[in-house]
């Protein structure tokens, strides 16, 4: 009686477990070190960092930036690129693609995100909650802290 009991048991809960188990890691997005660069109390401009590892099977499109009216008049994605022998920075209006199973740095030189009227003074220590807006629908709440660099 023992034994069936037993049994009965093992082969409810394993009705019960997923048909597959996932790695922690799979299909999500992972944010790594999101930051604002400190800037001088006068500054109407900031600039804001991060690396996005797309872990999912699908490419992901960021699409804009948003943060309470506290922190800035509105949120760019730039691209800093080369003209004519000097480097310009132009905004981002189509998006950024995230191939599936890779990263996107946005970064000092290169694409980043542009925090444009500043209304509040970006000294270190504080930190600013950004919305990452993707094509999908989705939107991710992302901790900034300020720091100097």
């Amino acid at each position: 009686m023992r034994i069936s009991i037993t049994l009965i048991l093992l082969l409810f809960l394993s009705a019960c477990q997923p048909a597959s188990i996932k790695e922690a890691s799979e299909d999500k997005l992972i944010f790594v070190d999101p930051h604002i660069r400190a800037a001088f109390a006068q500054a109407t401009t900031g600039a804001a960092y991060i690396t996005i590892h797309n872990q999912t099977a699908l490419e992901q499109t960021l699409t804009h930036i948003t943060a309470n009216t506290e922190l800035a008049d509105s949120i760019e994605l730039h691209d800093m690129l080369m003209e004519d022998d000097m480097m310009i920075m132009q905004a981002i209006t189509t998006g950024i693609a995230i191939p599936a199973h890779a990263s996107l740095a946005l970064q000092a030189g290169g694409q980043h995100i542009m925090l444009m009227g500043l209304n509040t003074p970006l000294t270190p220590g504080k930190t600013f909650t950004l919305t990452l807006h993707f094509a999908n629908g989705e939107e991710y709440h992302v901790s900034f802290p300020v720091i100097k660099l």
